[in-house]
């Protein structure tokens, strides 16, 4: 019994942290000229991905009420938040700029007061968070699990499916009609709440685990490639701007590869590499956008061949960045984690459900 239950735990770490590699290969790629088409196809999914993953393991079941749910949940993912949205800041200060105008971005001003309330904002619209724009993700992922734990709350048989429908046409609705952005997130996570629920689905759904792995891969990537033909129809998706070209077309396509992705890597096998990188997707998320930057804008070699080197430089050199930048986001992870873990959200059990 022991055995399933840690592979089943298992392969959801290897998907958070594959999803994550998605996330840190969409960001390195975004401005190579010759790799346009596997951002737009990457960037279509990958965080999706991600709320799916997310949604597979939460529960509230150790949780008295919601003010222990909230209390923890704001130590796990706002405390990290605000801490290295401040840290941030002073490099973002010294070095923004010079690293916009590398970057051929016209939004060089520094402006403080605006950075100071873009960090209680909590989103990555309007220039706010540009010290690590990744960061919004976090007030959003918070913003999902708060309104998620109240679904769960509800008996209803049909909540999950209740759940999509009413997020897919409230997020259309805020799209379309809503001129200005929400605070941490909000507008997002209205969105990401249909693939928190589809996350749900699959966990609770013994039945739709395929046991045949020839036919597993088979089906997997037959939605995954379902997923990019839909995608083609459409423009680039941006989750930090809450842009998704043709709302329906980004909802069916990012649905048919989130479900393709997480069946096909339902069925690889144990890797102490995944799983060990799969548990620390916290510190690759705060960490890899500065050694992504650092080798856009200041290893001159590497970032040449980022934006403007054949189809194959532009690979290989991605795929090492990508790597690189993992790799020593995990090593600071290390030492934060054992200088300070608090700041990374890392909270002791027996404080952390401490009545």
């Amino acid at each position: 019994m022991e055995k399933k239950e840690s592979k089943r735990i298992y392969w959801i770490d290897a998907a958070k942290i594959i999803a994550m590699v998605l996330i840190v290969l969409s960001h390195t790629i975004a401005y190579s000229d010759k790799l346009q088409g596997l951002y737009k196809y990457v960037s279509s999914f990958h965080v999706a991905l991600f709320f799916t993953i997310s949604g597979l393991t939460f529960s509230i079941n150790k949780y008295c009420n919601f003010k222990k749910f909230f209390k923890t949940k704001f130590k796990r993912i706002m405390i990290p938040y605000f801490v290295f949205a401040v840290l941030f800041l002073i490099p973002f200060l010294i070095l923004g700029a010079t690293i916009a105008s590398n970057l051929n971005r016209n939004d060089i001003d520094i402006d403080l007061k605006h950075s100071i309330i873009g960090i209680f904002y909590g989103n990555g619209n309007d220039n706010y968070l540009r010290q690590n724009s990744s960061l919004w993700f976090l007030p959003c992922l918070f913003v999902t699990e708060m309104i998620f734990y109240f679904v769960e709350k509800n008996k209803s048989k049909n909540k999950y499916y209740i759940t999509i429908l009413f997020s897919i046409a409230i997020g259309m609705l805020d799209y379309y009609f809503l001129p200005f952005r929400m605070p941490w997130g909000f507008d997002i996570a209205i969105c990401m709440l249909a693939f928190f629920a589809l996350g749900k689905i699959i966990s609770n759904r013994k039945s739709m685990v395929i046991k045949n792995n020839v036919l597993t891969v088979c089906i997997s990537l037959t939605l995954i490639i379902i997923g990019g033909i839909i995608q083609c129809f459409n423009t680039n998706v941006m989750y930090m701007h809450n842009e998704y070209g043709n709302y329906f077309i980004f909802i069916i396509s990012a649905f048919f590869s989130v479900i393709g992705y997480t069946f096909l890597i339902s069925k690889i096998h144990y890797n102490k590499v995944l799983d060990y990188a799969g548990k620390r997707t916290m510190a690759i998320l705060i960490f890899h956008k500065i050694f992504v930057l650092v080798f856009q804008t200041k290893i001159t070699s590497i970032s040449n061949l980022l934006k403007t080197g054949n189809v194959i430089e532009q690979i290989v050199c991605s795929i090492i960045v990508v790597i690189i930048s993992i790799v020593l986001s995990l090593i600071i992870e290390i030492v934060v984690n054992k200088i300070c873990p608090w700041m990374l959200g890392n909270i002791k059990k027996e404080r952390e459900y401490k009545k």
